[in-house]
């Protein structure tokens, strides 16, 4: 499912692994290796993936099929709510502070794509593909994966996260925390300002809710 490229430019080799497409009767181990697969495949062509529907067996409760979608399937209205992150919060601690983080609302990237694969298990416990569309109702190209934020994020490693966790705590921006971070390698996509500032706020609810008293989050 890999072609692996050389190119030499100068004084640096780089190596390309080209992800084949998806078609019918494709064979995985695991809905792991498929979902793996199809997001590096996505990440080529520019377009994110979301796991939008799955079924578990009745009889053992384990994962027998899903299906994977270009994360513009759906129509607009489904966009998700604004997340409201701005203004004065109370900390942990009781200390009120003015944050840095912004009020916004996002632009739904719904259209209805009806791009997608849908796999299952077989009878040697294998995953199958078992239905294939690759054609998408939007432009996708290899340089828009920048605009998918899991591929702007993956050099976020739980290191990158607590440095920035800790940066955040002792009160430098995020704006001034993002261009430290070091996490771009070889034009690689670099997570956005408001791509860290959901990651600070993530952890400013978990927070709050094991502060609050939440006994379903202490436990």
């Amino acid at each position: 499912m890999k072609t692996i490229q050389t190119v030499v430019l100068t004084n640096k080799v780089f190596v390309y692994s080209w992800i084949e497409t998806p078609r019918v009767g494709m064979v995985f181990k695991s809905w792991q290796d498929v979902e793996c697969y199809f997001k590096q495949y996505a990440e080529q062509k520019g377009f994110g993936v979301t796991r939008a529907q799955g079924y578990l067996s009745k009889k053992d409760k384990e994962r027998r099929g899903a299906t994977w979608k270009c994360e513009c399937w759906g129509h607009p209205e489904m966009r998700a709510k604004a997340m409201d992150v701005s203004g004065t919060s109370a900390d942990v601690d009781g200390v009120v502070v003015e944050d840095e983080l912004a009020r916004g609302k996002r632009t739904s990237k719904k259209c209805e794509c009806e791009a997608k694969v849908y796999a299952s298990v077989n009878n040697e416990g294998l995953w199958v593909l078992r239905k294939v569309l690759v054609d998408h109702n939007h432009k996708v190209s290899p340089g828009k994966s920048k605009l998918a934020k899991e591929y702007r994020m993956k050099n976020c490693t739980t290191n990158v996260r607590k440095n920035l966790i800790n940066y955040f705590d002792e009160g430098v921006p995020v704006s001034q925390i993002h261009g430290c971070l070091g996490m771009g390698k070889d034009g690689e996509n670099m997570p956005t300002v408001k791509d860290l500032q959901h990651e600070v706020y993530k952890e400013r609810k978990a927070r709050l809710n094991v502060a609050g008293g939440d006994c379903a989050t202490m436990m």
